[in-house]
């Protein structure tokens, strides 16, 4: 949705450069803040719990996928400002 928003913006206002630069330029950003927390996340749970190395593996992928989807609901938020 929020490439959506940032492609009508594109289209529909001129073609606004800086906007679709930034969201290239912020996606490198996000996904290795995101695979850091991620990293992180899975050390701690094998550390807490050495036996399950497949709930290491599910909160890895929670940890990733909630710092992701937080970065999105931010740019749906600016994107939608009037």
């Amino acid at each position: 949705m929020v490439m959506t928003l940032r492609m009508a913006l594109f289209t529909y206002q001129g073609g606004d450069i800086p906007e679709s630069r930034r969201m290239v330029e912020e996606k490198p950003a996000a996904f290795a803040r995101a695979g850091n927390r991620a990293v992180s996340v899975a050390l701690r749970s094998l550390a807490q719990r050495p036996y399950d190395p497949y709930g290491a593996c599910l909160d890895a992928a929670s940890a990733y996928t909630a710092s992701v989807t937080r970065k999105v609901r931010r740019n749906r938020r600016r994107l939608t400002k009037t």
